[in-house]
């Protein structure tokens, strides 16, 4: 057996041997024709990790070593390029272990050792493994394939550079794409844009009666706007035409119109005038018309302009002027007709001054007064105003009139009784007789206006307020009668209270009328032309609905001024207080009072809201609203402050204002600070006023040790009624 395994190992250590030398021959001829064909070639024995490898001459050359120089594994890694060097050996010891079947592939660069330079080469190994899967050699080759990597790198730079251009071209033919899509889409948008701004500016025109026209003076071509063919009444397929506008010029106005446009087209000037135009209905327009000059480019004058229809802004322009005149005239007339109850001693005197400034204010020619007889259905005549003379029931002049009449004989008497409202006999020469009818028509009398004079709401008489041209009057002429007509019949109180010897009284009495009229009509009549002011203003911006509110807030100020008035006459509190506390209506006053102005109010309070006398209220009341006026009309002030303070043994009330000031030591005329005064001496309080000229004012009232309390509402409301 052993001979026979001997024999058997003999046999294959020949195969093997027969082997081995077919394998060097292999490795000779492959190395022949490596060689012939400029590879490297490399013999590695791997059992053996020191020793130097089998090399060829080429392979040398293409790493740079010598040519008899003996390359072992590591000197052949110190050729390779460090960042490659652990790819490298990583290659080399998975074709060892026998991945991949031993073979070896990759690329990698070269740092040759003489020169530094760098090469790229490609290699390819196949290790060889024993019986027991050892790997025991390693062949392989290596080319320089420096060259193709430079084409390469060359290539994939003309490459990047190219695709580099097709990518820019590609992004500019797209942002061009994207600029024309942008501005298909701004024109599109544009379109929309332009025909909704043409839609808002024809419904602008529509709301504002504003219509706009062009014009060429050469060609005398024109183009209307549909609101302009709205407000010259004209169809759109009408053609407009210069002969169409002057048609429609008002003709009293149309040479005016005329002169104005042959001024402009002569001086090349713009155009703002300012016209009425006559509608084919009759109707009537105020016009405004704005144009600016343009030159075309072959130097043709032409106008680009607007027409407004502004007649509602006249209309309001000129019942503005009406209110705020006679605004100013019922304050003019009311400040004298104070002024005279202050100071006039003689009842008679202060008759004819009233009757005068009724005369003047409504611009009348006289006026006659009639009062009821007590206990009876007469009216009995108590004087008269005629020739600037104030004429009484015994003058001679009266000799045919009867001094007293019965109510029903005398036509309007019973109307104005039954309805306690004024009446007009607009033309005494057509109407119903009465009894002094000759002697009016001898002074040239054509229209009476009839005003009940009150008391407590009963009509007590009447007053004939007469001119000599036929009129029509407005409800704002109609009230300030009435207001007049109700000073009168004050007037026939204090006369009668001086027929009956009680002087005092009575110029207690006219004292106080004096300063509750003028602390509600007249500082209520302020308030009135201060929001027509500010009405004229809104009218100067064309602003309607502005100039109603003013209005509205101005008639609202009347009518509150002219019931306190009423309510003063019948010595009733004001009814701010009635309704409310002296805080509130403290407020309300300032809100009401500086609505409408640049002032700024503020109302400040301090203390519990205790129990005040009510004649301390009412004195309070009146003093911040005489102060408030006075800072309105004078003092050009920005800010007005009031500050209430009530305590336990005291009330004080003080009222400051930025304004420009004045001399306090002065004398000045009017009621207004010789009434505050006189209300705080009359309640044994201390009154303070502390201004310089430039510095403000400052007015302290101080009320103290208030030991009454408010009397019962319950007695007021039995009063008033």
């Amino acid at each position: 057996e052993l001979n026979r395994l001997n024999n058997e190992l003999a046999g294959q250590a020949a195969h093997l041997k027969q082997l081995n030398q077919t394998l060097l021959d292999s490795e000779q001829r492959l190395r022949l024709a490596i060689e012939t064909g400029r590879i490297g070639l490399f013999v590695w024995d791997s059992t053996q990790v020191t020793n130097p490898g089998d090399w060829s001459s080429q392979l040398k050359e293409i790493f740079g070593l010598p040519l008899d120089a003996e390359v072992t594994h590591d000197m052949f890694l110190k050729c390779v390029h460090p960042d490659d060097r652990e790819h490298i050996d990583q290659c080399v010891q998975r074709a060892l272990k026998g991945e991949n079947g031993g073979e070896y592939h990759t690329e990698y660069r070269t740092i040759k050792p003489g020169d530094g330079s760098e090469h790229w080469v490609t290699a390819r190994g196949q290790a060889f493994f024993n019986q027991q899967g050892q790997a025991f050699r390693f062949i392989g080759t290596v080319m320089d394939i420096t060259e193709r990597k430079l084409a390469e790198q060359s290539l994939n730079r003309s490459n990047s550079e190219l695709e580099q251009r097709v990518s820019q071209r590609v992004a500019e033919l797209a942002r061009a794409n994207e600029a024309l899509q942008k501005e298909i889409s701004e024109r599109k948008r544009a379109e929309v844009q332009l025909q909704q701004s043409q839609a808002y500016l024809a419904e602008a025109q529509k709301l504002s009666l504003t219509g706009s026209f062009g014009w060429n003076v050469s060609t005398g071509d024109l183009f209307w706007s549909a609101e302009t063919f709205c407000i010259l009444g004209c169809e759109r397929t009408v053609q407009p035409t210069l002969e169409l506008a002057f048609n429609r010029v008002h003709p009293e106005d149309i040479a005016a119109v005329k002169a104005t446009l042959d001024h402009a087209v002569f001086n090349e000037t713009d155009l703002d005038f300012e016209h009425r135009i006559l509608l084919t209905d009759g109707t009537i327009k105020e016009v405004h018309v704005v144009a600016r000059r343009s030159n075309s480019e072959s130097s043709h004058l032409a106008y680009i302009g607007a027409i407004m229809d502004v007649t509602a802004r006249k209309r309001n322009e000129n019942a503005l002027r009406a209110s705020e005149h006679l605004a100013r005239g019922q304050l003019t007339a009311l400040t004298k007709t104070l002024d005279a109850l202050a100071l006039e001693t003689e009842p008679d005197k202060f008759l004819e001054h009233l009757l005068r400034t009724i005369a003047m204010q409504l611009g009348a020619h006289s006026c006659g007064v009639w009062r009821v007889q007590e206990n009876s259905n007469l009216l009995a005549f108590a004087f008269a105003f005629e020739n600037s003379n104030l004429i009484m029931k015994s003058d001679s002049v009266l000799g045919p009139v009867s001094p007293s009449l019965r109510i029903e004989d005398v036509w309007p008497w019973p109307e104005v009784f039954r309805t306690r409202r004024a009446y007009v006999l607009e033309d005494i020469r057509e109407g119903p007789s009465f009894p002094w009818r000759d002697h009016v028509l001898a002074l040239g009398v054509v229209t009476i206006l009839v005003v009940p004079m009150l008391i407590a709401g009963r009509v007590e008489g009447v007053i004939g307020i007469r001119f000599t041209e036929r009129r029509k009057f407005r409800s704002e002429e109609i009230e300030l009668a009435q207001a007049l007509a109700n000073q009168a019949m004050l007037a026939l109180q204090l006369t009668q209270l001086a027929a009956q010897s009680r002087q005092s009284a009575v110029m207690a009495e006219r004292n106080r009328l004096a300063r509750d009229i003028h602390d509600t009509l007249a500082q209520g009549f302020t308030g009135v032309i201060v929001q027509l002011e500010a009405a004229r203003g809104a009218a100067a911006r064309n602003d309607h609905k502005e100039i109603a509110k003013r209005i509205e807030q101005a008639d609202d100020l009347a009518r509150s001024s002219l019931g306190e008035a009423r309510r003063s006459v019948r010595a009733l509190r004001p009814r701010s207080l009635r309704d409310g506390t002296l805080c509130a209506a403290l407020q309300d006053l300032l809100k009401r009072m500086s609505n409408g102005t640049d002032l700024n109010a503020e109302f400040h309070v301090q203390g519990e809201q205790r129990i005040v006398p009510s004649d301390w209220e009412e004195s309070l009341l009146r003093i911040a609203q005489e102060s408030l006026t006075n800072t309105i009309k004078h003092a050009r002030a920005r800010n007005f402050r009031t500050n209430l303070t009530i305590a336990a043994d005291k009330v004080e009330l003080q009222l400051t204002d930025d304004g420009r000031g004045f001399d306090a030591q002065a004398e000045y005329d009017g009621l207004g600070l010789v009434g505050m005064k006189e209300r705080v001496d009359q309640m044994g309080g201390e009154f303070i006023l502390r201004s310089k000229p430039g510095q403000g004012t400052e007015l302290l009232v101080i009320f103290k040790n208030p030991a009454r309390s408010k009397p019962d509402a319950s007695n007021e409301q039995k009063q008033e009624k």
